[in-house]
């Protein structure tokens, strides 16, 4: 069988409470104590609205729920049901007519649950009004007189036991008593008609004086038979009296000798008497007072050894808090202290590095204008010239490929000399060579070159885009200058030309004096290109051999020239971005001063073992807060138990503790002995009601017989005289119908024959009519006998269940029998040796019990029908019931919490104690 067992409630908005929860439900017995008015009996109904649905109308009180004129109410409960997770979100609309609106949403398992129908479902076909009168056992319904009426709905959902008959036995015992009714009305009718007869007769009848005597004697008679039955229905009255007296004197002795107990027992003192209900209260006060003075010696202890890992006083902990914010603030500032010094560290290693950097790189500008032979200051004019000195590195390379063809030239022309002069040797010398061919001059003006280099060298210092593209700028300049002016060239002299009869060697010379020439002319180009372009950075030409590395070492420079004024840019934003980090660092530094300042700890701890220190910080602000919250808990029940011993406080004042608790227990012992003597009292004063023994009549007869005392022979002796007057009666009787039937005799005459003989046919219809009459009335009284003894033999299951429940608690209550009048509600009735008591004839403690057990037979019918065990929720049950009752129904609950959970609500710490001894889980509201 499942189990519906509840762990939990969380953001409960209901009634008085506002976001209440409590997690500790999760038990088969849990009690929850709480004081009056402290909203334990909304939290039960709020359980039972979340599991049954909400069952309270409006005009039944559903509106006392609402909250702050919210009209939406509810809470979340979490539970198991049948080892599975069962999470319920119980909300209901308020309504100002009817039942609230069952808005309860869940899930169980992978299923979700999104209407009342869907947890109707879940449990079995559970509707409101099953689980509030079955599952929900409040005190107050418990003791009412017509809680019986609402029974009879669950009855008629289940099987009950009893015979199988068409016919309903009540129902013939109604139309018996109509039956018994139509004869006695007959019988009077027939009297009646008799009477009319007989004076009909005695009109018609005309006797002598003898007549007379005996109608006479007749009607003396009969006049004293009625005075004998008088006279014996008064007697036998008196005997019923009695018997009724002699049956209720054991319920008054009982009671006399309950008074004479509770005058024997010594009473509590008032002051004492008025503290005695918080004797639970205060022993737990003071066993809770003690167990925080413990707890406060190890807590001071612990503090103090914490205080001092963190080098701090106590003072400086005193009224501090380190929430989860300021911890990640003061972490986060000594974070950005050791950033700070780590960047700083950063950017001094970096600005030094530049600083060795830019160094070398000067150092080697140095001595690579030194080695063109020139100054550093006129270095400065290679700025940003490295990629015009691209192209002169290629005309270089022309210069000194020209010059080596012009060494080849000249080479091949002495050759071609040499075999010209052998062929001279035999011929004429020849004409003189003419002069060399002058190199072209253009007309370049030197300070137009002069002007533009130094320009180009200024817009280097603002930028080397700019002076890259002024460069280039330059360069298109002088190339379209060169290209616009020819240049002047001396006269060459007349070449002379070989006559034809001269020797080959002649022509050979004179072409390789050409190829020379050319050569020559070539070279002079190269050389002025190269010169020109050196000239403009002041650089002496060199031969055209040492034109390459002059050139190459040109350009070496001028990277060496940029490389240090880019170092110089860098050691600037270096030494700022320095100035910017040891900024930072101290922004840092004062911040988390700061922060220690506010906690008194500035100078004792460092960034780097802050991180310790903070653990160790925030062990002693937890341990001096829980110091703090020790010495609170024992002010409060200090303060607490202040009130509840005032009553006694001058008698208590110096008296040690197990001195006072002893006195409690001398005090409790003997109230709870008062208690018991009054409750014996009251019981025997119920008993003496209950036999009737307040009545007048009862209360006459004990005055002549104080306590029953010779009720007895009183009752014999009346025996006695009723026996007499009986056989007297039955004398009189004779007498009267012998003569009666002697005058009836001598009135035979003809007048009277048809009048007689109506008379003695309708006496014999009216002896028949009172036959019948017997007859109906002894049927009447056995088929109720025999009803009520098959209904005592053949109870409903549940019935049988209930009482076989209650005389756990009470051995000797008596027999449960439960009744169906024909057309009417079950009826409950109690059969025991005091007699047969209808359930609202009881007094409330047993009617409370009765009431408990026939819910707790129900609940286990019905887990039965629906395989569910749900959950029973019990608000102030006990409240009519003693101590011993009380025990023996939390001993009940306890053997139901095996099947069902059990949640009971109270306000009695007596209650809560003994449900704690049984085992219940206790939870303080």
């Amino acid at each position: 069988m499942k189990q519906l067992r509840l762990t939990g409630v969380s953001n409960v908005d209901f009634g008085r409470h506002r976001g209440f929860s409590c997690l500790g439900l999760d038990h088969a017995f849990v009690v929850v104590y709480g004081a009056n008015e402290s909203g334990k009996s909304t939290l039960a109904e709020f359980l039972t609205w979340s599991i049954g649905g909400p069952f309270r109308t409006y005009a039944n009180g559903s509106e006392r729920f609402r909250i702050d004129g919210v009209e939406r109410v509810g809470g979340r409960v979490e539970a198991t049901l049948g080892g599975e997770r069962l999470d319920l979100e119980a909300r209901f609309k308020l309504r100002l007519r009817d039942k609230p609106n069952d808005l309860r949403s869940g899930t169980i398992a992978a299923r979700s649950l999104d209407s009342a129908d869907a947890f109707g479902s879940l449990f079995s076909g559970l509707t409101p009004e099953d689980y509030v009168l079955i599952y929900r056992i409040y005190g107050v319904d418990l003791s009412s007189s017509g809680t019986e009426n609402d029974f009879s709905a669950l009855f008629s959902k289940f099987a009950s036991g009893g015979s199988t008959s068409t016919l309903e036995p009540r129902a013939q015992v109604d139309w018996l008593i109509g039956k018994e009714r139509e004869l006695e009305v007959l019988r009077k009718s027939r009297n009646q008609e008799l009477k009319a007869l007989v004076a009909r007769i005695r009109d018609a009848e005309k006797r002598p004086e003898q007549v007379v005597a005996e109608q006479q004697r007749i009607a003396v008679l009969a006049g004293r038979v009625s005075e004998i039955g008088k006279q014996l229905a008064a007697m036998q009255a008196e005997q019923a009296l009695i018997a009724r007296v002699i049956a209720g004197v054991g319920a008054l002795r009982r009671q006399h000798e309950a008074r004479a107990s509770l005058s024997a027992l010594a009473e509590v003192p008032p002051a004492w008497a008025a503290v005695l209900p918080s004797v639970a209260d205060i022993k737990r006060l003071r066993d809770e007072f003690e167990d925080v003075e413990e707890k406060q010696r190890a807590a001071s202890a612990a503090a103090g050894a914490a205080i001092a890992r963190t080098g701090l006083r106590a003072a400086d902990l005193e009224g501090k808090r380190l929430s989860a914010a300021e911890r990640s603030q003061m972490q986060a500032a000594a974070a950005a202290v050791h950033v700070a010094v780590t960047a700083q560290s950063a950017v001094e290693t970096h600005l030094q590095q530049l600083v060795l950097e830019h160094r070398r790189v000067e150092s080697e500008a140095n001595s690579a204008a030194g080695s063109v032979g020139l100054s550093r200051e006129q270095a400065e004019a290679l700025a940003n010239q490295s990629g015009l000195l691209d192209g002169v590195t290629n005309e270089g390379l022309q210069w000194a490929n020209a010059a080596q063809a012009v060494a080849r030239a000249r080479a091949e022309a002495a050759d071609a000399e040499a075999a010209l002069q052998t062929v001279r040797e035999n011929v004429p010398a020849p004409s003189p060579p003419s002069p060399p061919v002058p190199a072209p001059k253009w007309g370049l003006n030197p300070f137009v070159v002069a002007a533009v280099v130094a320009v180009v060298g200024m817009l280097g210092l603002v930028s080397p885009w700019a002076s890259l593209g002024s460069g280039l700028v330059a360069a298109v300049v002088f190339a379209v200058v060169r290209s616009n002016r020819k240049p002047v060239l001396p006269q060459q002299a007349p070449v002379t030309v070989p006559s034809a009869g001269a020797p080959p060697e002649v022509a050979a010379l004179a072409a390789r004096m050409g190829v020379l020439a050319s050569a020559r002319s070539n070279e002079g180009d190269r050389a002025r290109r190269v010169s020109e372009v050196l000239a403009v950075y002041g650089v002496v030409p060199p031969t055209p051999e040492d034109a390459p590395a002059v050139i190459a070492a040109l350009k070496n420079l001028a990277g060496l020239v940029d490389a240090a004024r880019r170092l110089s840019l860098n050691l600037n934003d270096a030494r700022g971005g320095t100035e910017r980090a040891a900024g930072e660092l101290q922004r840092c530094r004062e911040t988390f001063a700061t922060m220690l300042r506010e906690r008194g700890a500035e100078g004792v701890v460092s960034v780097d073992s802050f991180p310790e220190w903070l653990v160790e910080y925030e062990n002693a602000l937890n341990a001096s807060e829980l110091l703090q919250q020790l010495v609170r808990r024992q002010s409060e029940r200090a303060a607490q138990l202040q009130p509840l011993l005032a009553p006694i406080a001058d008698e208590v004042s110096g008296m040690s503790w197990g001195a006072l608790l002893e006195r409690f227990t001398s005090f409790v012992e003997l109230s709870a002995r008062h208690n018991k003597a009054e409750q014996e009292v009251r019981e025997a004063g119920i008993a003496v009601t209950g036999a009737g023994m307040t009545d007048g009549p009862v209360r006459a007869l004990l005055e002549r017989f104080p306590m029953g005392d010779g009720l007895s022979a009183q009752q014999r002796e009346l025996s006695g005289r009723v026996q007499v007057m009986e056989d007297e009666r039955i004398a009189a009787t004779e007498e009267r119908t012998r003569l009666t039937v002697e005058l009836e005799a001598r009135l035979q005459t003809e007048v009277l024959p048809e009048l007689l003989l109506q008379r003695g046919e309708l006496e014999e219809a009216q002896a028949e009519s009172e036959q019948d009459l017997v007859v109906a009335r002894l049927a009447r009284e056995l088929l109720g006998t025999a009803i009520d003894d098959f209904e005592k033999q053949n109870q409903d299951p549940v019935i049988q269940h209930a009482q076989r429940l209650v005389e756990q608690v009470v051995p000797s209550w008596g027999t449960l029998m439960m009744t169906y009048p024909a057309g009417g509600k079950p009826t409950i009735t109690r059969d025991s040796t005091s007699g047969r008591l209808l359930s609202d004839r009881l007094s409330d403690g047993a009617r409370a019990l009765l009431h408990l057990g026939i819910r707790l037979a129900f609940a286990e019918r019905d887990s039965e029908r629906r395989g569910l065990a749900l959950p029973l929720i019990c608000d102030d049950p006990f409240a009519h019931f003693d101590d011993d009752r009380t025990r023996g129904a939390l001993e009940l609950l306890r053997d139901t919490s095996k099947r069902h959970q059990v949640i009971l609500f109270t306000c009695e710490t007596g209650t809560r104690t003994l449900a704690a001894d049984l085992g219940a889980h206790v939870i303080n509201l």
